[in-house]
């Protein structure tokens, strides 16, 4: 029997911030059913779970904090209010720390010692589950200076061989699509193939880094169907995770949005797994996670193959629910009615604004206000409940487009909206020709962004300042006028901070979509681990085919 390797899979990223940040990582379960068909022998590591949730925020900690949110409102002691939660903030930083070291570490090296893996691979995160698993790395690395250690995921997606300056810890870096490329870095980490010879990863030699080329999987299907196996992902045991299981239905996207990094890793046609192979997917992950709700995972799914995949959902008589993103392309009532049919509940679309120069000069979202409105319509009417992201302010916003924006959103009378401030990100075009879209990064653009975690447990004013300035603003002051945005949808009965899973998660849990937004928030915020664990193992237990 020839030999094979073996490998923990670890993905850290600090808290969960969210209820659906509690969903199952499905680009590590692509990985390790990988690794598995190939005869490797592998386990996930995923820390966001409740019960690392637990493991952090102590009684003492959730009451603190209870006090300081209640306050938020009160206007005369809003100040006080920022400032302790500035102060409870650093008691969490510390006990973070302090559960990483001595529980995180220690439970993993005991694992390691019994598992003797040949390599262990990170999901890298950008912010504080970037710099976490350096140290969780760093520990492995002085304990058993034998093991590789490879760092993949989104983060080097973003950054390439920039990582290698912050740290040399990874002996390989990997980017793009890796269901291949892991299956040669098993092979690499037993000495049966050398990196020379392996795509999608970046490594030194001699103290310079090399990047080879590109690949990517061109038949989805070929693919290895994922595995939902509790005993390579031990945290879909019970409770830990909620379950939601993302589809990766499609891969690529032909739109090219300027603000959006997508098309440089997965290119710009689109890839399809087919309709056949999808519902096999469905009824394995139904029957081994007990769940019927799912998540297209494309991040543009194609019309044609979404309703294949209805079609086929409907011939299967499958009981199902799911969620997806949409585009504004030609569309039909005909069409929406077939995805209500099929199960889809809510469709997050792609908005961005309302201005037509911002939509084609700005952002090339290569779609109309009208043709928007119309697809939204169109969803509505089928009885699927409809959300939408935006942008503001974009580069090049003016008084009119801002304005254009708000009337486009009270037109739609949408169920809810997602609003970002504008996001500068490695592999865009907003990146790439920054000097057209009058964008400035500062001088340590680089070393921040790798380490930048959005504060989404703490109240905005509270968050760090991004490193770059778009048309002359800065941080706080693109925050102001997203925040008058905001501020004038909720008074005109526009529930914001709502996408797609939110409307899902309060049709379950039996909330209004506003009351599911605050619950979500306040929850996460003030770290009430007792109720988060209520609502996710009430939300399994709807979800549950038995």
């Amino acid at each position: 029997m020839m030999e094979k390797s073996t490998s923990f899979l670890i993905s850290y990223n600090s808290i969960p911030s969210s209820l659906d940040s509690l969903m199952p990582d499905n680009g590590l379960i692509n990985l390790a059913s990988s690794l598995t068909q190939a005869g490797h022998k592998t386990k996930i590591f995923d820390y966001s779970t409740v019960s690392h949730i637990k493991e952090v925020f102590t009684d003492e900690i959730h009451n603190e904090l209870i006090k300081a949110y209640n306050k938020l409102n009160e206007r005369n002691n809003l100040q006080n209010s920022l400032k302790r939660f500035k102060e409870i903030n650093l008691v969490i930083s510390q006990r973070k720390a302090d559960v990483l070291k001595n529980s995180i570490i220690k439970k993993l090296l005991l694992e390691i010692e019994n598992a003797k893996p040949d390599f262990v691979g990170f999901k890298l995160w950008t912010g504080e589950g970037f710099v976490g698993s350096i140290e969780i790395a760093e520990a492995i690395k002085a304990k058993h200076p034998e093991i590789k250690i490879i760092g993949g995921g989104p983060h080097n997606d973003y950054f390439y061989e920039r990582t290698f300056e912050f740290t040399e810890i990874f002996d390989v870096l990997a980017y793009g699509e890796g269901e291949e490329t892991i299956i040669d870095l098993a092979e690499w980490s037993i000495q049966k193939k050398e990196l020379i010879d392996i795509k999608n990863i970046i490594y030194k030699t001699n103290g310079k880094p090399v990047i080879n080329a590109i690949k990517r999987v061109e038949n989805l299907d070929l693919h290895a169907v994922p595995l939902y196996d509790l005993d390579i992902y031990p945290a879909l045991k019970g409770n830990d995770k909620i379950n939601i299981i993302m589809i990766d239905e499609s891969r690529g996207c032909p739109n090219c949005c300027n603000f959006c990094p997508h098309p440089k890793k997965s290119g710009k046609k689109w890839r399809k797994r087919s309709p056949e192979n999808i519902i096999k997917i469905f009824k394995d992950a139904s029957e081994k996670c007990n769940t019927n709700c799912f998540r297209l995972a494309g991040s543009n799914p194609p019309a044609e193959l979404i309703e294949e995949i209805c079609k086929k959902i409907l011939e299967h008589k499958l009981k199902i629910q799911f969620v997806s993103f949409g585009y504004a392309r030609n569309s039909s009532a005909k069409f929406y009615s077939l995805l209500k049919e099929a199960g889809c509940y809510s469709i997050l679309f792609g908005i961005e604004s309302g201005n037509p120069d911002i939509l084609k000069h700005t952002m090339n979202k290569k779609t109309t206000v009208e043709k928007m409105k119309e697809a939204i319509s169109l969803c509505k009417n089928a009885g699927i409940k409809a959300t939408a992201s935006l942008i503001v302010p974009a580069p090049g916003e003016t008084m009119q487009s801002f304005l254009d924006t708000q009337k486009l959103c009270i037109d739609l009378g949408i169920d809810g909206i997602s609003l970002c401030m504008p996001g500068v990100i490695p592999g865009s075009e907003w990146f790439e020709k920054k000097e057209k879209y009058n964008i400035e990064l500062d001088a340590d653009y680089y070393s921040k962004m790798m380490t930048y975690t959005i504060r989404f447990l703490m109240p905005p004013p509270l968050w760090e300042t991004l490193p770059y300035k778009i048309d002359g603003r800065n941080f706080y002051e693109m925050m102001v006028i997203t925040d008058i945005l905001n501020t004038y949808l909720e008074k005109n009965g526009i529930n914001t901070g709502i996408n797609e899973i939110t409307l899902l998660f309060a049709d379950k849990l039996n909330y209004s979509n506003s009351e599911m937004r605050d619950v979500n928030r306040n929850i996460f915020v003030t770290g009430n681990f007792n109720k988060i664990e209520e609502l996710v193992t009430k939300f399994n237990k709807e979800v549950s085919l038995t």
